[in-house]
């Protein structure tokens, strides 16, 4: 799995802040850089202290102080970070000055931003495979490949699906004598199935931004049930409303499948007196 140091270049501007802007130049016009869009500032023990955007350096007088001209401080990041998690965190955060430490926050480089968006777009285009169904050893599309590399990539996921829903009705035929009793259960039967569709839409959109993102370390979390991070803000709102939620529907679907019962069970006592001329009664 590729890292920020995989990303990294060690080939850029560095300074140190009591430096002035003409000793920046002259550092500039000395070699070839891989990134130059800003001069890092340094102290004595390497460690960062800040940024000069190349345009503050090229309008400033010679002798001013690098440390008077330090812009925004740039995005931190240590060397065995994640890439996607680090390119994903630059776009978040508008910021495509990106600073590489070491475990000793010692400045290392920086990660040039050409290759943050070579990044992206490599994982854009493997998650898009993988939503059509095709694995990361399928890497071309399903109109370069053969039938038989198109049928051994989508298989395997219908064949999970098709196991699904045995399943699923598996489970449903151990309740067939409650539905025979009360048809009106099986009136719910979409709503369930919608209902848990959703729920697993959002528990996946909401893990997978989290791991994206670095916030879950999900072998953590598998097992001993916590998290890398901290949520984020919107997470831990969505984990606060989802219990309330869903057991305020299920009580409110618990109270209307009740009152559909004992009204079937009404009628049939109804049904059951002899002599009685039953009627359908208005249920509204």
């Amino acid at each position: 799995m590729a890292t920020a140091a995989d990303l990294m270049t060690a080939t850029v501007p560095q300074a140190h802040a009591n430096g002035t802007v003409a000793d920046a130049m002259k550092l500039l016009q000395s070699r070839t850089w891989a990134e130059v869009g800003h001069v890092y500032v340094v102290d004595n023990a390497l460690r960062l202290a800040g940024q000069v955007p190349i345009e503050r350096l090229l309008t400033a007088s010679p002798d001013i102080r690098l440390d008077a001209l330090r812009g925004d401080p740039p995005l931190i990041v240590r060397a065995g970070d994640n890439a996607e998690t680090v390119a994903l965190l630059a776009v978040e955060q508008h910021d495509a000055d990106v600073a590489v430490l070491d475990e000793s926050s010692r400045f290392m480089g920086a990660i040039p931003i050409g290759r943050l968006l070579a990044l992206l777009h490599e994982e854009h285009v493997d998650d898009i495979l993988r939503m059509g169904g095709l694995a990361a050893f399928h890497p071309a599309p399903p109109e370069m490949g053969g039938i038989a590399q198109i049928v051994r990539a989508r298989i395997p996921w219908l064949l999970i699906g098709l196991a699904g829903g045995f399943l699923a009705g598996g489970i449903a035929s151990l309740f067939e004598a409650s539905l025979k009793d009360n048809i009106t259960l099986a009136f719910f039967l979409p709503l369930v199935v919608y209902m848990a569709d959703a729920v697993g839409t959002q528990t996946e959109t909401i893990l997978v931004r989290a791991l994206a993102y670095g916030r879950v370390s999900l072998g953590g979390a598998i097992i001993t049930g916590r998290c890398g991070r901290p949520p984020h803000r919107r997470d831990r709102g969505t984990v606060r409303w989802s219990l309330p939620a869903g057991l305020g529907r299920g009580e409110i679907g618990c109270l209307y499948a009740r009152n559909h019962a004992r009204l079937d069970r009404h009628d049939r006592d109804v049904r059951r007196q002899p002599g009685t001329d039953w009627t359908e009664p208005s249920r509204h």
